[in-house]
């Protein structure tokens, strides 16, 4: 579900505030299943976007849908960056 990139960052992030991480796993578990806040903010191309917010930090998560049920995690990182 996650290319290297967004898998490394979740993996950075949990060393540096677990709070955060476990929104971010949260989040995570919207597109697992198939909730519609995963969708709030889509893009041509099956594109999505979900912010999020924690411990006074913005980041942001861009994930694919490219056919149903199917659901690759391309990036994340903090919103300042993208």
């Amino acid at each position: 579900m996650f290319d290297p990139q967004p898998d490394a960052a979740l993996d950075r992030l949990w060393d540096r505030s677990e709070i955060l991480a476990d929104r971010v796993e949260e989040v995570v578990d919207w597109i697992r299943d198939g909730d519609a806040r995963a969708k709030r903010r889509g893009f041509s191309g099956g594109i999505y976007l979900i912010e999020v917010h924690a411990i006074g930090e913005d980041w942001s998560l861009l994930w694919e849908e490219p056919e149903v049920g199917v659901a690759y995690v391309r990036h994340l990182a903090e919103s300042a960056s993208i």
